[in-house]
């Protein structure tokens, strides 16, 4: 396929045939097809994307043509973007499949075992008898979308990337409104209200065909999208502000990608603390919108409002500024609480009410630190020409650790930062314990504990969140009330779903009925606060010993490449002497690489092998991996230590 890659085998000498058909069906005058074609090759790909993005052609209106061309249905960018698949359907297909074939199932007939399935080469019978053997459906019905939407939509629901939509290319239109709406980011401009700024109506249409970013008609509406009780919709909105915000970002170098930079950490620390994805999403909303309406010239945190009176006075005037620029389309409240909280300090000396610890919402306080640490790395401290390196941030952070910011923050901010959390993990063989309780006050000290004897901890604050979870945990600690359900709801819901993790309840809850319930239901152990400590770390300690027996492979490890670069994972592995596969994804390509002993000795990339392989894998700054411990190495092409990969490290630097 064409880097580009519209669907259909569209090579060159079939070029002319579909402008021809085209024209014959009316969609196209020769005129047109004639100034297609010169765009086409004057910015190359195939004539089916030229036609979209320069404006010759209608997505809808090429897709519906190819549709009856290819006697199968279609499936538009703006559908795509909107969709919500269940991970049951998702799992009929391979993420290695789905990434590199560009195929995405969405509806399962169970009665009739029939697989539908998004494709950009839906007359490939090769792929569809490939997909039918691998997801077990009697049949495959393709529908025809375009490369670009689906590469989109596998980001989207196999990586959990909700930007993967607003990568794609915004509107002019829209540029033209964010540029107005840039004014208010400025302090410049009325501060009362956004409802009367415009983007596209339907005789402009609201969705550009290369964004999958649904284009509400007015802010007003975008806005309205996040109170609705659906996660797409939530995610959607996000979509629309990372491209807004960003989009007038770029009228202010000094902030160029500091919302999303914001957004993309305070997500990190919000998931680690376990909110719900509701709760995570209202702090990522936050994120964006923390800075819209003040002053550009200056950025307000509380670092600069503890040491100058300006930064305090202005902290004062704007605070409301994001709320009140919003206040006709109804944010959440919790939004709202958010932003009119984040200069509140953890020691009660912020602004405006003097609010104290956890008093101060918690997303307010996650803003808070993040917000700090990105200023200490992009702006220069007085009496300084540079901003600071990233070690020298995150000591300064931690000086104002239970004065002005909230320590647990702080602590998870750095530890995320540095890798800590990651080297933990590959580091501890697996051994993951998930915390499933309301307060985060009571997972954070518990998860003080446990970490300070080397296991890993995820967190989740309701039943929904930790089945999520669950399956990669190898023990579950949960308290038994819960928001909306108990712990022994979750339990239950866990052995339905075939899930044997072991389970141990602490609670404050003493009756001898819920002690019951709880055993019977097939509990590991049932733990009455107050505990003392050692007893409690004894029982887990038990629980994950037996497990480690019964299991004959260590667990495999997920995680970003963002938490800890390729090179520092390979390091760790040789550290730990371990043995196993490590697969690497980056944006549209899949490697692998095999160690032995903490030794790398074979690489995969596309269909090199060997040293090219791992330089190409090393080069790789954005992704996702997966270690699974325990695989046996079947052919070595490599013998290099951690030494041996320092070396090629420094060569590629030069």
């Amino acid at each position: 396929m064409n880097s580009k890659g519209f669907p259909g085998k569209m090579a060159s000498d079939t070029t002319n045939r579909l402008g021809a058909r085209l024209v014959q069906a009316g969609l196209l005058t020769p005129e047109q097809l004639e100034r297609a074609l010169a765009y086409q090759q004057e910015v190359g790909g195939r004539l089916g994307d030229c036609l979209i993005e320069g404006g010759f052609l209608g997505e809808k209106d090429l897709l519906r043509f190819l549709a009856a061309e290819f006697k199968t249905r279609y499936v538009s960018t703006e559908k795509l973007a909107k969709v919500k698949i269940p991970s049951a359907i998702l799992d009929k297909v391979p993420v290695k499949m789905a990434e590199t074939a560009l195929v995405l199932p969405i509806l399962w007939d169970e009665a009739r075992g029939v697989l539908s399935v998004v494709m950009a080469e839906p007359q490939n019978t090769a792929l569809l008898e490939e997909v039918r053997i691998v997801s077990g459906a009697r049949a495959v019905q393709s529908y025809i979308g375009t490369k670009s939407a689906v590469l989109a939509a596998v980001k989207k629901h196999y990586f959990g990337d909700i930007s993967a939509f607003s990568d794609l290319q915004w509107t002019k239109q829209s540029r033209s409104d964010v540029r107005r709406l840039s004014e208010f980011y400025e302090g410049g401009g009325d501060s009362g209200s956004l409802s009367e700024l415009r983007v596209p109506t339907e005789s402009n249409p609201r969705i550009n065909p290369n964004t999958g970013v649904v284009a509400p008609t007015s802010v007003r509406e975008a806005l309205a999208s996040v109170r609705s009780a659906s996660l797409t919709s939530d995610n959607d909105f996000i979509e629309t502000l990372n491209v807004l915000v960003g989009l007038i970002e770029l009228e202010h170098p000094g902030f160029k990608g500091h919302s999303a930079a914001v957004a993309k950490l305070v997500r990190s620390v919000s998931r680690r603390m376990g909110l719900s994805e509701r709760e995570v999403n209202f702090n990522i909303i936050a994120s964006y919108l923390h800075d819209i309406g003040k002053r550009h010239d200056r950025h307000i945190v509380l670092p600069r409002i503890a040491e100058e009176e300006g930064f305090r006075r202005d902290a004062k005037r704007y605070f409301r500024a994001p709320g009140r620029l919003f206040e006709s389309v109804h944010l959440p409240v919790e939004v709202n609480a958010i932003l009119g909280q984040l200069y509140e300090a953890w020691d009660a000396s912020g602004v405006p009410d003097g609010r104290k610890g956890n008093e101060i919402a918690l997303g307010a306080r996650i803003i808070a630190a993040v917000d700090a640490y990105e200023d200490f790395i992009r702006v220069p401290r007085p009496g300084r020409s540079e901003p600071m390196e990233r070690d020298e941030a995150l000591a300064e952070l931690e000086a104002y650790a239970g004065t002005l910011l909230d320590p647990t923050v702080v602590e998870l901010v750095k530890k995320i930062l540095t890798g800590d959390l990651m080297r933990q993990r590959l580091l501890a063989d697996g051994q993951h314990i998930l915390v499933v309780d309301p307060d985060p006050e009571n997972v954070s000290l518990l998860e003080l504990k446990l970490t300070q004897r080397g296991y890993v901890v995820s967190s989740a604050r309701d039943v929904d969140r930790a089945l999520e979870l669950a399956p990669e945990a190898d023990l579950v600690i949960s308290e038994t009330e819960l928001p909306g359900e108990t712990g022994f709801a979750l339990l239950t819901e866990l052995r339905n779903r075939g899930l044997d993790v072991p389970l141990i309840f602490v609670t404050a809850d003493a009756r001898s009925e819920s002690v019951e319930h709880g055993l019977a239901l097939g509990a590991d152990d049932y733990v009455v606060k107050p505990y003392a400590v050692e007893v409690f770390l004894a029982k887990v300690k038990r629980c994950l010993d037996t497990r480690a027996a019964a299991r004959s492979s260590g667990k495999a490890i997920h995680g970003n490449l963002d938490e800890m670069p390729l090179h520092d994972i390979l390091m760790v592995l040789a550290e730990a002497d371990r043995t196993g596969q490590l697969m690497v994804r980056g944006r549209s390509r899949t490697g692998e690489i095999f160690v032995e002993n903490g030794r790398v000795v074979n690489a995969v990339f596309d269909d090199v092998r060997g040293e090219k392989a791992l330089e190409a894998l090393l080069s790789i700054a954005s992704g996702t991996f997966v270690f699974t411990p325990d695989i046996p190495v079947l052919e070595r092409t490599l013998d290099l230590g951690p030494d041996d990969i320092a070396g090629r490290l420094r060569q590629a630097a030069h």
